[in-house]
Parts: structure tokens; C-alpha cells; sequence
């Protein structure tokens, strides 16, 4: 009886997961919405290309898939990783960098990092500012969340700019503290 209830599972599952699994392969819609598989560097590439955003990909030497982009008067990339053969990538990274005059200090990026929502901001050797945000591509994401995904990155790269540029701190209050923890001032 097990055993027949296993396989009445199983086969439940795969009748469930079959159309899933081919409407993010093919970028067919599921539900109303369309879902497309941004695990290849190259739908990647052209959907940012359909939405209004520069992309040229190249491979690094190691064969990893790069996209770079502009946005803000700022050049950034999108490097993949985990991939299978230069596709079916498990997640990718935006980053984004430049040289200022002078060095960034380490309070600016803590203040950064405690109060934006997207992007982890981080001082190079040289003391020029950093950002990078860290997404996930198992399992594809609907046209919509990759459009808001890169609006967002594009609206972080212009604060990101701005604040670099002219120096703003922006809040110089960090955020509440959870409950039984303690925050020293930076």
C-alpha cells in the first residue's frame, strides 16, 4: 500500500512540476505570467535587451558568462556562476566600480550597508567604492521580476553614484537595533 501511494505521489509530482519545469525552459507564460529562464547568459542578455537596458556578453578566459551595461554614466557587470557549459547558471552577481579622488571611508560603506535594501557596498584596495548585488536564477523569474530586478539595481547605481560623488552620508542614525542587541556607533 506504501509503495502505491509513493508512486501515486510521484507521479502527482511530475504532472505538476513537467509543465513548470517546460514553460521556464521555453519562456512560455504559467499562470499569466510569463517566466523565463535567466539561468542562460544568453536570455539573460536579450531580455535585458527587450526591456531597454545595454548588454554585451563575453566570456572570460575561464569560460565564465560576463554582461556588461551602463547605466548612470557607470559601467557595471553581471558575472555568472555555477554554470553548466557557459549556461544553466545558479545564480549572478551585478557589480559595479569606479576610481574617486582620495579614499572612501570605511564609516561611508558601514552607513551604506546598514541602510540600503540592494547592493553591499565594499572599499577596494585602493580606496575606490564597490557595489554588488547577488541574485538567484534557479528556477527562472517572471519577466516582470527581472524588469523591477534590474529597474532596482539601475535606481541603486544612480544613488550609489550620487551619494560616492558628492560625498553624502545620507542618515547619520543606524537603524533600531533587534532586541537584545547592542550597535556601536561607526
Amino acid at each position: 500500500m506504501k509503495r502505491r501511494l509513493k508512486i501515486l505521489v510521484l507521479g502527482a509530482t511530475l504532472l505538476v512540476a513537467a509543465p513548470v519545469g517546460q514553460a521556464v525552459a521555453k519562456g512560455l507564460d504559467f499562470n499569466g505570467l510569463k517566466v523565463i529562464d535567466v539561468g542562460f547568459p544568453e536570455e539573460f542578455a536579450r531580455r535585458m535587451k527587450e526591456i531597454g537596458y545595454k548588454a554585451k556578453l563575453e566570456y572570460e578566459d575561464d569560460g565564465t558568462p560576463i554582461i556588461s551595461g551602463r547605466v548612470s554614466r557607470l559601467n557595471y557587470f553581471i558575472r555568472f556562476y555555477n554554470c553548466e557549459d557557459k549556461a544553466d547558471c545558479k545564480h549572478a552577481i551585478f557589480s559595479c566600480g569606479y576610481d574617486v579622488e582620495g579614499r572612501i571611508s570605511l564609516e561611508f560603506a558601514n552607513r551604506w550597508n546598514a541602510k540600503e535594501p540592494l547592493g553591499t557596498f565594499r572599499i577596494d584596495d585602493e580606496g575606490d567604492p564597490w557595489i554588488y548585488h547577488t541574485i538567484n536564477l534557479v528556477g527562472g523569474m517572471t519577466f516582470k521580476n527581472l524588469e523591477d530586478t534590474l529597474d532596482w539595481w539601475a535606481d541603486t547605481l544612480d544613488t550609489f553614484k550620487r551619494r560616492v560623488d558628492n560625498k553624502e552620508e545620507g542618515e547619520t542614525e543606524l537603524p533600531p537595533a533587534p532586541p537584545g542587541a547592542v550597535y556601536e556607533d561607526l
